[in-house]
């Protein structure tokens, strides 16, 4: 379908030349494999979704509907997974035809990799907000926790607790260490199991498609915003290994998210997780976690 002359004037006159070139002519990944090391098969599977990327690209800037457009720092992602046709979702699958859709901006901060709760028998992510959380302010009955903790050092919670992350690779457990602070341990039961962890990453981050050059604008009535979609990589081959190293290296950190609903909410008063899971320092961290990659 062509697009609109507004459309293309708009958009073009801020491209460079090899970038029009660019969108002309998108790479078919033939001449890559022996260079980065990738399989057939993933050349093929990225297939797909290059050619969306490449569709979603020349559409140039596009008008969100979404009523989070003004108000969350996710709704450039949002709006790129509604052009692919892909439906909001936290769940542990892939987002699009086996990949896992990621949008962050070059200079935005930590990524959301994926959620999972603690494997303690009986000690789930709400025993640690009641034993750990503070008293909500809004809701004087619930407690809150939020955090993100670290391998590498303590995180101070609170201004009670120190809490940290610790890797034990004979056991193949990530436990949670809280001391108090004067560095007494207080409890070191919380664990997640290595197994899990791998199952979970595996599953989500195995191929991963990541759209950094992003653009934004207020519409003429200034009544949304619109995105345009420029670049993207994709990144083949999870690696635990690397994701380990990526825990001991301080790149991927541990968060805990749970609050409970606002006064405004039709759920108010309710206890909510907000996704308690690991999440990556910045978008240039994501070639450590992965095998190969290719950079559209």
């Amino acid at each position: 379908m062509a697009l609109a002359k507004d459309t293309i004037r708009d958009n073009i006159s801020v491209l460079s030349q090899r970038e029009l070139i660019s969108f002309c002519s998108y790479p078919k990944f033939s001449h890559v494999d022996e260079e980065a090391n990738i399989a057939n098969e993933d050349l093929i599977a990225v297939e797909r979704v290059r050619d969306e990327f490449y569709r979603i690209k020349t559409l140039g800037f596009t008008r969100c509907d979404s009523y989070r457009a003004l108000l969350s720092s996710g709704a450039a992602g949002e709006h790129f997974e509604h052009l692919l046709g892909v439906k909001e979702n936290n769940l542990r699958e892939p987002d699009f035809d086996g990949w896992e859709i990621k949008t962050k901006r070059a200079t935005g901060g930590y990524s959301s990799l994926f959620n999972i709760a603690p494997d303690t028998p009986g000690k789930t992510s709400e025993w640690v907000r009641e034993q750990f959380g503070k008293v909500n302010e809004d809701w004087p009955d619930h407690k809150k926790l939020y955090c993100s903790l670290y391998h590498h050092r303590n995180s101070k919670v609170y201004n009670r607790w120190l809490m940290r992350l610790k890797l034990d690779d004979e056991q193949e457990k990530m436990y949670l260490v809280v001391c108090d602070l004067n560095e007494v341990l207080v409890d070191d039961s919380i664990y997640w199991n290595y197994e899990k962890i791998n199952e979970y990453a595996t599953r989500k981050l195995k191929n991963t498609f990541l759209v950094d050059g992003i653009d934004e604008r207020m519409t003429s009535d200034e009544s949304t915003k619109e995105f345009r979609y420029y670049s993207a990589s994709a990144y083949f081959g999870f690696s635990f290994d690397k994701f380990l190293d990526g825990i001991r290296g301080g790149i991927v950190q541990y968060d805990f998210r749970l609050s409970t609903y606002s006064h405004n909410s039709v759920r108010a008063g309710q206890l909510i997780d907000k996704g308690c899971g690991f999440r990556l320092k910045g978008r240039e961290f994501y070639e450590n976690l992965f095998v190969s990659s290719i950079d559209l």
